[in-house]
């Protein structure tokens, strides 16, 4: 083993040392020549080794840091801790932030959750304390307050980051990384009201955390801007509700409104339904019913039925959350992200 070869050793051996002590400023070049008593050529070539496997960064005027990556394979995975990771948006989630990860020597882990606290706390006393994850994803699936703060709060002053998709809970104070709800329902209601003025509808899951934000907002825009709204304008559905009922629910709302109504969808899962039961019952669509959703999943690329959906970009929730996650465990403090909802096409909404 030659002199680069025998110093690389030592320093990959203190580079896993600082990472668990939470140091991440790499001493200089002339430190490490002072205290390995070799040629600055050596430290040098050592250096730009390490930078070359990713585990250092240089920021110019500054010197060196760690960035993260640990010499250790198994200490570079990060938790994902997940309700049914197979259904709805989730499996794009999950794809982009293991493709953004692995960019970085990082892998994935997903853990599904079953949407039930009971189970939560299983993974994280199981799987998550002692388990040497460098950081944990956590997608918030109820509107109570989460009884594992004391399991979550043990990982966190462990060191380990935490970060929660889409919203958090009002009981918790860990970073969130949210989409501007209200700004993208009054983009929508702005859009509907242009295209049939006459009535403004809804439906929404009020026991989906992120329907519920979403009609949250529409009730407040409606307020702001005027616009009447009673409870025949709105249609509350419940996550648990069997499919058939909740088709009958939705048929019975649509034959309510008159001609010309605009619909906003909580989501996809709605929007879906809607289009199927309006192609049934013979309503226009846009021409007698505009309609828009929010998520843009697959659902709203379904052949015939491809409806208005407004989606996450530049960046997606998976790239945001992992350079988050990047930037935090390589000793950063990113800001907060706020995403924002933008609409790719306009094939439900009747533009005047």
């Amino acid at each position: 083993m030659n002199k680069t070869e025998r110093l690389l050793s030592e320093l990959t051996a203190e580079i896993s040392k600082n990472l668990q002590q939470g140091r991440y400023r790499f001493p200089t070049e002339r430190e490490l020549t002072l205290r390995y008593r070799c040629s600055r050529r050596t430290v040098r070539a050592a250096l730009q080794a390490l930078s070359e496997k990713g585990y250092l960064r240089r920021i110019q005027g500054s010197g060196c840091f760690l960035s993260g990556l640990s010499p250790t394979e198994r200490e570079n995975r990060i938790a994902l801790l997940l309700e049914q990771p197979d259904d709805y948006t989730h499996p794009a989630l999950v794809h982009a932030l293991r493709d953004n990860l692995r960019q970085r020597g990082f892998r994935l882990e997903v853990f599904d959750t079953r949407a039930d606290f009971f189970e939560e706390r299983r993974i994280l006393s199981t799987h998550c304390l002692g388990g040497g994850f460098r950081g944990i994803f956590s997608h918030a699936f109820r509107l109570l307050e989460n009884p594992n703060l004391d399991l979550y709060e043990r990982l966190s002053h462990a060191g380990t980051p935490i970060l929660f998709l889409h919203r958090g809970y009002e009981n918790f104070p860990f970073p969130s990384l949210s989409p501007d709800e209200y700004g993208g329902v009054r983009q929508a209601v702005q859009l509907l009201r242009r295209s049939h003025p006459k009535r403004l509808i809804g439906i929404f899951h009020s026991d989906i955390p992120e329907e519920a934000l979403r009609l949250s907002a529409f009730l407040r825009v409606l307020r702001e801007e005027g616009l009447p709204f009673s409870g025949d304008f709105l249609l509350l559905l419940s996550a648990d509700l069997p499919s058939e009922e909740m088709r009958r629910q939705i048929r019975h709302f649509l034959q309510t409104p008159p001609a010309n109504s605009a619909l906003l969808c909580g989501s996809d899962r709605i929007a879906q339904q809607v289009m199927e039961l309006c192609a049934a019952l013979r309503i226009a669509v846009p021409a007698e019913l505009s309609l828009l959703s929010f998520d843009e999943s697959y659902l709203s690329m379904l052949g015939e039925f491809r409806f208005s959906s407004y989606g996450l970009h530049s960046p997606g929730p998976g790239e945001a959350a992992a350079d988050w996650m990047l930037q935090k465990t390589g000793g950063q403090t990113p800001p907060p992200a706020l995403l924002h909802w933008e609409l790719s096409h306009y094939d439900t909404v009747l533009l005047r």
